[in-house]
C-alpha cells in the first residue's frame, strides 16, 4: 500500500502545497475592519485574501452604507420633482427638502435623513397623496452615483493614487460604497470621507481699480432649504430652488443681508432685461458687471447674473420676506414666487 506513495511522493507533495496556497489565497480567515453599520460577516462577504493584500500592505478598505429609505413606483401625476419633494418633506417633522429627493427616471422618492424611520416615511408618502408601490431601505441609484463621484473626487484631490471607489451589494440587498486606498491609514481615509465640503456665494463687482470680491455673502448655514434640481420651464438647462433664512436671533437676517449686498453692488441697475448677462471671466477673475459666484471648497465653480424680476424685488425690499430664488445653470438666478 505504501509503494504508490513512495513512487509518487513528489506529486503528492506538490498537490499539498497547491492546496495550502489556495486556502491561504481564497479563504477569508483574516477579517478586515468593519465599517460603520456593518458586521464582521458582512465585511467578510465576497472577499478573499487576494483582496486583503491591500490591508496587509498598509492600505485601507472601508465599506460604508448609504442610509435612507426609498419609495418605489411613485406616480408623480405630472408634478415637478421639486414639488413632489416639498410635498413629502412637509409631512415629516424637522426635515427639509434637502433631505428628500424625487427621481422621475427611477419613479422614486427618497429620504436621506438617517433619523427618519420607515414608518415615518411611509406615513409622509401616504399623507402627500402620491401613490407608490413599496418602501425599501437605502437610497436611489442616482444618489449612489453622486456619492461615488464625490468620493472619487475627494480621493483624487487628496492625491491618493491607486485608490478605487465602487458600489457593492450585500446578499440582503443593501448597497454600500466600497473604498480602497493603498498606502494610507484607515483613520485618515475615514476623516477624508467624513469631511464636509463648504459652499458659499460671493459677489464679484467692478471697481475703479479692477475687480473686487465681497466674500461669504451667503454661507451654507444661511440656507433654510435647498431643493432638488429640476428642468427649467423655459429654455434649456436645470435649476435648483433655494430659500435663504429671513430670521435671526440677533441683528440682520441672512435674507436681508443678501438683499442689501445685491442692491449695494448695483444688480438692479445692471440687470434690467432678459438679455443682460454676467461677464465674469473664470480665467482672469475679472468682470465688468456684478456677478454672483458659487464657491465650493474655496474654488469658483460657476458665476451668475440676475433675473430682472428678482433684481427689482430686491431693490424694492420685498424679496427678503420670502427669500426664494433659483440658481440656474447656464443662465441667471430667477425669482421663485411663493405659491
Amino acid at each position: 500500500m505504501l509503494e504508490p506513495i513512495k513512487n509518487n511522493w513528489r506529486i503528492l507533495l506538490l498537490v499539498a502545497v497547491v492546496f495550502g496556497a489556495s486556502v491561504a489565497l481564497f479563504a477569508p480567515q483574516f477579517s478586515p475592519d468593519t465599517a460603520p453599520g456593518e458586521g464582521v460577516s458582512e465585511a467578510q462577504q465576497g472577499v478573499t485574501n487576494l483582496q486583503y493584500g491591500l490591508d496587509l500592505a498598509g492600505g485601507t478598505r472601508v465599506r460604508a452604507p448609504l442610509e435612507g429609505h426609498t419609495a418605489t413606483d411613485v406616480a408623480f401625476d405630472g408634478d415637478t420633482p421639486d414639488a413632489v419633494a416639498r410635498a413629502v418633506a412637509a409631512e415629516i417633522d424637522d426635515v427639509s427638502t434637502r433631505d428628500v429627493g424625487a427621481v422621475p427616471d427611477e419613479q422614486a422618492v427618497e429620504v436621506t435623513d438617517p433619523s427618519v424611520t420607515e414608518a415615518q416615511f411611509r406615513e409622509a408618502m401616504d399623507a402627500s397623496g402620491y401613490e407608490y408601490g413599496s418602501i425599501r431601505a437605502g437610497v436611489t441609484q442616482e444618489t449612489r452615483d453622486v456619492a461615488q463621484s464625490v468620493i472619487e473626487g475627494k480621493i483624487n484631490e487628496a492625491g491618493l493614487s491607486g485608490g478605487s471607489v465602487q458600489q457593492v451589494q450585500s446578499i440582503t440587498g443593501e448597497y454600500f460604497i466600497l473604498v480602497e486606498v493603498p498606502g494610507e491609514g484607515r483613520q485618515s481615509v475615514i476623516d477624508l470621507l467624513e469631511e464636509r465640503g463648504t459652499v458659499q456665494i460671493d459677489i464679484a463687482y467692478p471697481t475703479g481699480d479692477g475687480t473686487a470680491v465681497q466674500e461669504e455673502v451667503l454661507i451654507q448655514e444661511d440656507f433654510a432649504e435647498i431643493g432638488t434640481a429640476a428642468q427649467a420651464e423655459r429654455g434649456s438647462g436645470a435649476y435648483v430652488p433655494v430659500t435663504v433664512r429671513n430670521t435671526a436671533e440677533t441683528g440682520q437676517s441672512p435674507a436681508h443681508g443678501f438683499q442689501d449686498a445685491v442692491v449695494e453692488r448695483g444688480f438692479p441697475e445692471t440687470y434690467t432685461t432678459q438679455g443682460d448677462r454676467c461677464t465674469y471671466d473664470p480665467e482672469t477673475g475679472e468682470t465688468e458687471t456684478p456677478c454672483l459666484l458659487l464657491v465650493v471648497d474655496g474654488e469658483v465653480v460657476n458665476s451668475f447674473g440676475m433675473d430682472p424680476d428678482l433684481a427689482n424685488s430686491m431693490a424694492t425690499g420685498s424679496w427678503a420676506d420670502s427669500g426664494n430664488f433659483r440658481l440656474t445653470t447656464g443662465s441667471s438666478p430667477r425669482h421663485r414666487r411663493s405659491r
